[in-house]
């Protein structure tokens, strides 16, 4: 175990601690004054985190389907998030799956509450009998 060199606390880090760390960046440094609270920073958007998770689940839920362009299959959240840079923040193991925000835009989220916004350009929402016809399955 390691200690760190500005409070003494044990660290997993080899040189400062984790609040260490964030009290001496020269980011904050700058930023430091009586109008600026990282505290009062994180707290609102833990609560703007919590209100947008509140919005999504009150969300009318319809059936729907992505296609991924990419694959020319319907869209794999588990390889999604194990294999895309813009996903890997989320929990693999956790999926809620995809969710369609009140604007269109379409979204992939763990059981977390995290985010991952989705390309547009990559994956396109679809009905059932839409997402047959765009994987060439015949009925």
């Amino acid at each position: 175990m390691s200690y760190c060199t500005k409070c003494g606390k044990p660290t997993d880090n080899e040189i400062m601690c984790e609040e260490c760390i964030i009290l001496n960046s020269p980011w904050l440094c700058a930023m430091k004054s009586k109008e600026f609270d990282l505290t009062e920073q994180i707290k609102n958007l833990k609560a703007e985190n919590a209100a947008l998770r509140e919005r999504l689940k009150k969300a009318i839920e319809l059936p729907f389907y992505v296609f991924d362009k990419k694959t020319g299959k319907e869209a794999d959240t588990y390889e999604i998030v194990l294999n895309e840079d813009w996903a890997k923040h989320l929990m693999y193991c956790d999926i809620d799956g995809f969710a369609i925000e009140q604007d269109g835009t379409l979204v992939l989220i763990d059981e977390c509450g995290q985010i991952a916004y989705c390309s547009s350009d990559r994956f396109e929402i679809c009905s059932e009998a839409r997402l047959k016809e765009m994987k060439g399955d015949k009925e």
